[in-house]
């Protein structure tokens, strides 16, 4: 059977579930999250969760304090928990170099608008009990860190998800992607479920599975192993133009073909 979408989003872990909110959120209509096993079953539930908005780059700082800011508004504007937990975080310096480091982010956090400061080891160890505060030269306290618990959280995206409008299809997998030349958005797209194939003709694709890209990387054996199954797919009658893959540090970046 076949489906259509104005966007589809590859991927339903946490990030996909995510983006598949937010849209909707925006106002975005007509959104299809694809997750080929069960929403959340793959990388988020294995992640730590940790939430820190003490950031060397201020859009990075900003973002996460505007997540921090919905998370704990949360309950109140869906009615349940989203696993977030408000309990602060600590960051220490052991060296004079981290100190002047640290010394400089929490001003500058400061400026953005993050509470922030700096505290004695002692007052550290007095929040933190089994801290080892020796050859700690400095402490940065910030009360509105906390950690997310990643399942937890990424249902509860994708049931406000699901209240907006859109429509998640697990056990769905998809198998191809094709392009119309000229045009750097698929035309259509399609997986299968069980027996059946469908089909999605999305104006927008949002990949949140790693490494989304056409050929193997020239090196690296952690991404060539990430890559067998798309080099796979692409045999089977996948084709992905206009970008490609090199290996570093057991990860893989974009870059267009030259």
């Amino acid at each position: 059977m076949s489906e259509t979408a104005r966007v589809v989003v590859v991927g339903g872990g946490i990030w996909g579930c995510s983006i598949a909110y937010h849209l909707a959120r925006a106002g975005v209509s007509d959104v299809l999250v694809l997750e080929r096993r069960e929403l959340a079953s793959g990388n988020t539930s294995q992640a730590a969760g940790l939430v820190g908005q003490l950031r060397a780059s201020e859009l990075m700082a900003r973002s996460i304090m505007t997540v921090v800011d919905r998370l704990t508004r949360w309950q109140a504007e869906h009615g349940e928990d989203s696993g977030f937990r408000q309990v602060g975080s600590l960051k220490l310096a052991l060296t004079d170099a981290r100190v002047r480091e640290l010394e400089a982010q929490v001003a500058q956090a400061c400026g953005w608008g993050l509470a922030v400061e700096l505290v004695a080891p002692r007052d550290a160890q007095a929040r933190v009990p089994l801290l080892e505060t020796n050859g700690v030269k400095a402490c940065a306290w910030i009360p509105t860190d906390g950690y997310a618990e990643p399942y937890t959280l990424a249902m509860a995206l994708a049931r406000a998800a699901r209240r907006l409008g859109v429509r998640m299809r697990t056990q769905t997998p998809v198998t191809g992607i094709t392009l119309s030349r000229g045009r750097s958005t698929p035309t259509s797209m399609r997986s299968t479920r069980g027996p059946s194939d469908r089909d999605a003709a999305p104006i927008a694709l949002v990949t949140c599975i790693p490494c989304a890209a056409r050929p193997a990387p020239s090196s690296g054996p952690a991404c060539k192993r990430r890559w067998r199954g798309a080099r796979d797919t692409r045999r089977g009658g996948f084709r992905a133009a206009g970008a490609s893959a090199r290996a570093g540090r057991g990860r893989c970046r974009r870059r267009r073909d030259r």
